[in-house]
């Protein structure tokens, strides 16, 4: 997908929800990738929540639902606003939404 077409999804979401699903297909499309997520962080739950998916069987998205503070990669870099790698596929923290 050319930038000019992402951004024209991407003005006309209606939603946080909406605006995700196009991030993330535009993301997995640009890398070849079968799936990945979206995690938000939710600073005063200590935890990443699933916001967007694709791919994944529901008994994933159920136990990774939301990552608490036990040491998970992807949690552990947040605050950083780091890049993480899980065994399964790749994910970009870009930063908490507020």
């Amino acid at each position: 997908m050319r930038l000019r077409q992402l951004t024209g999804r991407v003005q006309n979401a209606p939603d946080l929800d909406t605006l995700l699903a196009v991030v993330l297909d535009a993301a997995l499309a640009q890398t070849s990738a079968d799936f990945g997520t979206v995690q938000i962080s939710e600073p005063g739950a200590g935890a990443l929540r699933i916001a967007a998916q694709s791919g994944f069987s529901s008994e994933f998205l159920e136990y990774f639902a939301v990552v608490d503070d036990d040491g998970a990669a992807c949690l552990a870099s947040c605050p950083r606003c780091h890049r993480c790698s899980a065994a399964a596929g790749t994910s970009t923290l870009i930063g908490p939404l507020t």
